[in-house]
């Protein structure tokens, strides 16, 4: 498998859910036809774990929670940025990126992106309250 593509709606990647699917090269979520939703998203622990061709992720705008290890050797990861695909019209979308006030991450989980050696940059938002212990340890 080397791309998954998870609705809009969806409220949780449970534990391991793509743990080690080392060919998994791109995840997507949906395009939303509204701007913004008021459900939270929950990466739980280990989900991507090991998926060691994970490049980048749009995360939309309501995640609540990166859990223990989410993205723990994922050494190709180079790109996490929040925001949402959106619809323009019947064929055309965009990727808009959400300002940090509207992201609504709030905890990040221990070793959550430890050893992504590839890691460029990372944008903790605003009313993030909890990063956990070496959450972005072998960080480069």
């Amino acid at each position: 498998m080397q791309k998954v593509v998870l609705p809009f709606e969806c409220t949780s990647i449970p534990n391991r859910a793509f743990k080690n699917c080392v060919n998994l090269k791109t995840v997507e979520f949906t395009p939303c036809v509204n701007s913004y939703s008021n459900k939270s998203l929950i990466i739980d622990n280990e989900a991507f774990y090991n998926c060691y061709s994970l490049s980048s992720i749009l995360i939309p705008a309501s995640i609540s929670t990166i859990g223990k290890r989410a993205f723990m050797n994922c050494t190709k990861l180079k790109h996490v940025e929040f925001g949402n695909r959106k619809v323009l019209s019947k064929n055309k979308t965009i990727i808009h990126y959400d300002p940090p006030d509207l992201i609504r991450l709030n905890g990040i989980g221990d070793e959550a992106f430890k050893n992504c050696s590839s890691l460029e940059s990372f944008r903790i938002p605003d009313f993030c309250y909890v990063v956990g212990s070496s959450s972005f340890m072998n960080c480069t």
